[in-house]
């Protein structure tokens, strides 16, 4: 008994120290061990944070853009495998409000992350991890070893592929957006869609559209073409950003920017001057 009393004690005292450095030092952290505990750090870091004016909302097409290219304005709230209803929802559900948020289009045709939304925002966890740091998913000691041993820098973008090594993934992408989105599932997208422009409209948040280039081959397949036309619908008032890469856009796999080219879209970004009212 005695020894299981004193591993206990061990383990306590362990965990508030661990707590307390986490506490005082609350170090910033942009990668994780998976997808989607990246994902979640970077939710944290906003949310828990103070993010800039403006927000890009998104899907790893916007991810590929250098922070460094946007500038202290924008904070890149682009998810892998995500959406931008998802970065939407949680914008409107963060305690801070931007300015504008600018609303990737091409990934409208899945649904927001609602296992990510509750898992960042149920309470009493939501308001606990406020306080208490070491609570966070972005803390827990995988990820802050998983951080130090990567350093903080979260602008590491994957490589450029060759023209043999693109050739192959363009065509699956081409022919995976040929395949026109079911109209029963589109209109439910535009259905949150509309709902969450009005909460973001009511908090005083200005959302602005945006297309992200991708192989000039593919601008008009079945997909995007559906859905350029149902988010003009949902918001026929809109602004849009409207995003040109001199001589084409060029990517590794149909749809995500090459190097050079994320960063020519971030500037895209970073001169946005405000839209008429």
């Amino acid at each position: 008994m005695l020894l299981i009393r004193n591993t206990l004690l061990w383990a306590l005292a362990a965990a508030t120290l661990y707590a307390a450095v986490i506490q005082i030092f609350q170090p910033t952290f942009h990668k994780a061990p998976s997808a989607a505990l990246t994902n979640r750090l970077f939710v944290e870091n906003y949310v828990y944070g103070t993010p800039a004016p403006n927000i890009i909302a998104g899907s790893s097409m916007s991810q590929r853009m250098p922070a460094g290219a946007l500038g202290p304005g924008f904070t890149n709230l682009a998810l892998s495998g995500g959406n931008a209803l998802t970065g939407l929802a949680i914008a409107i559900r963060s305690p801070a409000t931007p300015r504008h948020i600018f609303i990737e289009i091409n990934r409208l045709s899945d649904a927001a992350d609602d296992t990510l939304l509750r898992q960042t925002f149920d309470e009493p966890a939501f308001s606990l991890r406020r306080y208490i740091f070491a609570l966070r998913k972005s803390y827990q000691p995988l990820s802050v070893l998983y951080g130090v041993l990567r350093g903080s820098e979260r602008e590491a973008p994957e490589p450029d592929l060759t023209e043999s090594q693109r050739a192959g993934l363009i065509a699956d992408t081409a022919a995976k957006l040929q395949r026109p989105i079911p109209n029963d599932a589109l209109a439910r997208h535009m259905d949150e869609l509309r709902a969450l422009i009005t909460q973001a409209e009511e908090r005083g948040i200005r959302p602005v559209f945006f297309e992200m280039p991708i192989e000039p081959v593919l601008s008009q397949s079945a997909q995007l073409v559906q859905l350029r036309a149902a988010v003009r619908t949902a918001s026929p008032r809109a602004c849009h950003l409207n995003i040109m890469i001199p001589g084409g856009a060029h990517t590794n796999d149909g749809i995500h920017l090459q190097i050079r080219d994320a960063r020519e879209a971030a500037h895209a970004f970073r001169d946005f001057s405000g839209c008429p009212r």
